[in-house]
């Protein structure tokens, strides 16, 4: 689902390429993924240079291989989209050192061809504008209306 995610914002140009990190832990598909989208930084983790402090984070993993969450809030992120299968909001939140904005969501599989469809719920600490940037980034995988 992330890469899924990740080739739809490129192609939906919902940000230029190089504004757009992609955390990947294996060597391979780390390779894979940066042929496959030229111009996004795909690194091994997060860093502070790789977060915008008015942007976010997008967590798109099995929940088995979740790192801490205190990496995403060390690394600057004010808010955070889950789409982690399995992973309440409330419990995001109780792992987080200080309060952040988690919206959770989890988007169907015709996301895969940019024709998903997708709920959100926003937790504790979320505003409208957390919620209109988690709404923008689904929203370029989503099914058209035209």
């Amino acid at each position: 689902m992330g890469s899924a995610l990740a080739e739809g914002l490129v192609d939906a140009q919902w940000c230029p390429p190089n504004e757009l990190a992609v955390v990947e832990t294996s060597v391979e598909q780390r390779d894979a993924l940066a042929e496959r989208l030229p111009g996004v930084a795909v690194i091994a983790s997060l860093e502070i240079e790789h977060v915008d402090q008015t942007s976010g984070v997008v967590i798109c993993v099995k929940p088995s291989t979740l790192k801490p969450w205190r990496e995403w809030r060390r690394a600057g992120a004010t808010r955070l989209l889950s789409v982690v299968a399995g992973l309440s909001t409330a419990r995001i939140e109780v792992t987080l050192p200080l309060p952040i904005a988690v919206i959770r969501s989890m988007p169907n599989t015709p996301v895969l061809v940019r024709k998903g469809v997708s709920a959100i719920a926003g937790g504790a600490h979320v505003t409208k504008d957390d919620l209109d940037w988690a709404e923008s980034i689904l929203g370029a995988l989503a099914r058209s209306s035209a």
